[in-house]
């Protein structure tokens, strides 16, 4: 993917069980990175004497792409660096201590090979709405009124042709999905974080293993399991009882 981008090299932390680096998305932005990119502008000088175009500026630039993934959700900095703060917004402020702590030694790499005056940094920061508040209305309760419209709608189509069985399926759907998004918002306000759609996916592929897991977890909060599983159990109960009901003859 990177080399289809038009980039010539890239450099990543591969080694996942090295407990000495901090893996962001794209391992990116541990501080033992600067050591190759700095090699690279070693290697290939920007500014060569010998070949200057007639506006006088380098001969050679280069584009440099750094990923700085840190200041993206849930932020979080290595130990070695500091002590995680606690807060939303504490946490995506030491992030940003971070990252400029991180770009500092390569802005100087390349003031020192004498290619500041020509050079155009731009510097892209990752943001969002940071809060429960923000976080609540911004993303759960949108999802929460598209989903509830829908299920209104199928509610009336199954009210007005009750012996259709694809309908009243989609009806059960739309109200798993609408559960869903209910239970985000608890856990949301509970713990302060998302629960991310693609979590359902080990559901599917490794049952086995994601419901000791689940079970793990509830065992330790028995507030949370309540919380979470009492009104979806009755919710699903209700709309699977809605389905098996005997269909009236067409």
């Amino acid at each position: 993917m990177v080399y289809n981008l038009g980039f010539d090299k890239f450099w990543a932390r591969d080694d996942l069980n090295d407990p000495n680096a901090f893996l962001g998305y794209l391992a990116c932005d541990e501080f033992s990175m600067l050591k190759p990119i700095t090699e690279w502008i070693k290697a290939d000088p920007v500014r060569d004497p010998k070949e200057k175009v007639s506006n006088g500026a380098d001969a050679r630039p280069f584009f440099l792409t750094i990923l700085c993934s840190v200041t993206h959700d849930p932020y979080e900095v290595p130990e070695w660096f500091a002590t995680p703060a606690k807060g939303p917004v504490e946490r995506y402020r030491q992030a940003i201590f971070y990252t400029d702590k991180f770009l500092a030694p390569r802005a100087y790499s390349i003031i020192m090979f004498g290619a500041l005056f020509c050079t155009l940094a731009v510097k892209f920061f990752h943001s969002r709405r940071i809060g429960l508040v923000n976080e609540y209305f911004g993303w759960i309760l949108a999802d929460i009124a598209v989903l509830l419209g829908i299920e209104v709608v199928l509610v009336a189509v199954c009210f007005r042709w009750p012996w259709r069985w694809v309908i009243r399926a989609a009806c059960v759907i739309a109200a798993v999905v609408c559960t869903w998004s209910v239970m985000n918002a608890g856990w949301l306000i509970r713990t302060g974080t998302q629960i991310l759609p693609t979590v359902l996916l080990p559901l599917f592929r490794d049952p086995l293993n994601t419901l000791l897991i689940i079970g793990v977890n509830l065992v330790k909060m028995p507030a949370v399991a309540v919380i979470l599983l009492g009104p979806s159990a009755v919710a699903l109960a209700f709309f699977f009882f809605v389905l098996a009901k005997p269909m009236p003859p067409a």
